[in-house]
């Protein structure tokens, strides 16, 4: 007998369930998601099936199109879908089928049963039992086999529908759920409203919806009702909408039961908004959830980390769903986890590792370790793009011996300049007139080159280093001076810009080195901050109840660097502010400090332009990386720690203007 697609099963499964009563190819084309002409295409195949079994399609003019022929005949044809035309592709498909099957069967069947729908042997259905059986019990239901022979699944209701959208998450998957004719035929202008009604969701979670309310309905009409769950007030009246178009659409009466079990589901799904609330009161336990997640990711980074804002409202927003989803059992789709896992494996382990705190029962599938490193990697990148080895000034590298010592030439320079400069071995017809760079490292003079070259050997020694240093040096101050020019040219122009210099002018200006007693208590010194920096009792107050509550989050003493970093946004001060508290006799002794030899204050107030926070990132940042800025807060070096600070921000500052493109022409 001629083999079926599984669009043709899908097509002659409708018009079996609609009985006698036509339904438009419109309709048909709609609820597979498929045009119009797709469905005729696949109708052209269905004379030989058809006439085997002694039935026949009937046009019905302006209603649609309907199977004829006896009932036993459409038995006949109902059997052999659920027979040889079904045979999965592969193991995976058939046992996905069998669990289906198995969850949504109305009796207990035997091995003999599913053997036969899925033609294979009982010993292959066993087997795949076996696989189906340990997958069963991550959504808490059990596969029962009564004398070796008799199988069902048991467990809440809620669960079995859990398990039962898992495996549909397709448009096309649907309809492998048996449907009461009075619904299939109503579903897909229904299916097209709920997707209106779900615009603020992500494509994942849309069809998740779906998914669930094809199953709903399903188990619904069948008398499988949801059991007592406690709804989620924030979607319960999304629910109630949604629930309403149920009830009018299927002309049913949905349970409070039913709307709260709805609710609960759409409180898992992902919001698709691009634009993330920054966290609030209300979330801070998700931001302590956070931080400690940040941890697990990263004990190195994680003090830079905690102080990306973008990290812990992205996370916080996050976690706000997806803890339901864990909680329940939802498993919902990433589009991108394949591409993350093969693009950023090292994210994707350490998301695992920190994934691990969300898990429940160690249940937690892997898109939602891939929506974490998403999170991270993103974090990581801006950590990176904020270090203080900012890229500025352009170096060419030219070796007339060839490519091959040009790049050791270039990886020998690379080694002393790594971060002050991007340097790129060239070719000769790339340095030659006007070109890109800003210096040429070469081992010949150079003609017809309008840019400063520096030559030297192959393998330079320390003297061709110093000279190159002092090229680069005096690059630098000479572009810097070009930017103050064009800043002081275009005054409204560099608006932005002229901000940023006002914050770093400000930081340099006010940064101070204060002694405290080195037996202090972390209040003792929280409240010195406050006494310092709030302009009067009322800033004082709000810096020191800042600076506290996050400690309560997470502790700022980070005993591998043996500092304390305060850092807060706070509404106690109108400017950012930097500072060091330095214990009188060079280390706190206070068990609570740790050891730490320096306090770093940062504060930054509510509102503060992006490239600000970032300036502020940097600071932090490297704090953390570079161990010359860190050996000069342990020794309370202002002479030193000024100049670093000069250097980051100088840099910075070029970076910025030539990022955005702003002195064509002038750089």
């Amino acid at each position: 007998m001629q083999q079926i697609t599984p669009r043709l099963h899908q097509i002659l499964h409708i018009l079996l369930n609609n009985g006698n009563v036509p339904v438009s190819v419109k309709e048909i084309g709609a609820l597979l998601g498929v045009s119009r002409r797709t469905v005729f295409r696949e109708l052209e195949y269905t004379d030989a099936v058809l006439k085997k079994h002694n039935l026949a399609i009937n046009t019905v003019l302006g209603r649609g199109i309907a199977l004829t022929g006896s009932e036993e005949s459409k038995n006949q044809l109902k059997d052999y879908l659920s027979g040889s035309s079904l045979e999965p592709a592969n193991r995976k498909q058939r046992q996905e089928r069998l669990t289906l099957h198995l969850l949504l069967s109305e009796s207990p069947e035997k091995l003999y049963y599913y053997a036969s729908l899925l033609t294979v042997s009982e010993s292959t259905i066993s087997n795949d039992l076996d696989i189906i059986e340990d997958w069963l019990k991550s959504y808490q239901v059990v596969l029962t086999r009564k004398s070796g022979q008799v199988i069902k699944v048991v467990g809440e209701e809620f669960a079995i529908r859990r398990a039962c959208v898992s495996i549909l998450k397709t448009m096309e998957d649907l309809l492998l759920a048996p449907l009461h004719k009075s619904i299939i035929l109503k579903l897909p202008d229904f299916l097209a409203g709920l997707e209106g009604m779900c615009s603020w969701m992500t494509p994942e979670s849309v069809t998740e919806i779906k998914c669930y309310v094809v199953i709903l309905l399903q188990r619904f009409v069948n008398g499988r009702e949801i059991g007592p769950i406690k709804e989620s007030m924030d979607f319960l009246v999304k629910a109630l909408e949604i629930s309403k178009e149920i009830e009018e659409t299927f002309d049913i009466i949905l349970t409070s039961k039913e709307k709260a079990a709805l609710s609960v589901e759409l409180s898992a799904c992902r919001n698709n908004t691009l634009d993330i609330p920054e966290s609030t009161e209300k979330d801070t336990k998700l931001l302590n959830l956070s931080y400690r997640l940040i941890e697990a990711y990263d004990p190195v980074y994680a003090p830079m980390l905690k102080m990306d804002d973008s990290l812990l409202n992205g996370l916080v927003f996050h976690l706000k769903s997806a803890l339901i989803r864990i909680e329940n059992r939802i498993e919902i789709l990433d589009p991108l986890l394949n591409e993350i896992m093969e693009r950023y494996p090292d994210v994707m382990v350490k998301s695992r590792k920190a994934a691990k705190l969300i898990a429940k029962d160690d249940w937690l599938p892997e898109s939602e370790i891939s929506f974490l490193a998403i999170h991270f990697g993103g974090a990581i990148h801006r950590l990176r793009s904020h270090n203080i080895m900012v890229y500025n000034l352009q170096i060419g590298v030219f070796c007339q011996y060839g490519i091959g010592t040009s790049y050791i030439l270039a990886t020998n320079i690379r080694k002393h300049f790594e971060g002050e400069a991007e340097i790129k071995v060239c070719e000769r017809d790339e340095i030659e007139g006007e070109n890109e760079f800003d210096l040429i490292i070469s081992t010949v003079p150079l003609d017809n080159v309008n840019t400063p070259v520096i030559i030297v050997p192959p393998f330079p020694k320390d003297e061709d280093i110093l000279r190159i240093r002092d090229a680069i040096s005096r690059l630098e101050m000479a572009l810097e001076s070009k930017v103050v020019g064009a800043l002081h040219q275009d005054n409204n122009h560099f608006a932005e810009i002229s901000n940023l210099s006002f914050t770093m002018s400000n930081l340099l200006e006010y940064f101070d080195a204060i002694k405290i007693e080195s037996n202090c208590s972390f209040e003792t010194l929280v409240k010195q901050v406050g006494y310092r920096f709030g302009e009067n009792r009322q800033s004082g107050k709000m810096i020191y109840e800042s600076l506290i509550l996050r400690e309560k989050l997470a502790t700022q003493v980070i005993p591998e660097l043996k500092i304390v970093l305060l850092h807060c946004k706070t509404a106690g001060v109108n400017v950012p502010k930097l500072a060091l508290f330095i214990p009188e006799d060079g280390q706190f002794t206070n068990p609570y400090f740790k050891g730490a030899r320096s306090c770093v204050l940062m504060l930054v107030p509510l509102k503060l332009s992006k490239r600000s926070a970032e300036l502020m990132g940097i600071i932090s940042s490297t704090l953390i990386e570079n161990p010359i800025f860190l050996n000069a807060i342990w020794k309370n070096d202002k002479m030193q720690i000024l100049a670093i600070l000069k250097t980051i921000f100088n840099r910075f500052l070029i970076h910025e203007i030539k990022k955005g493109g702003k002195l064509n022409g002038i750089i």
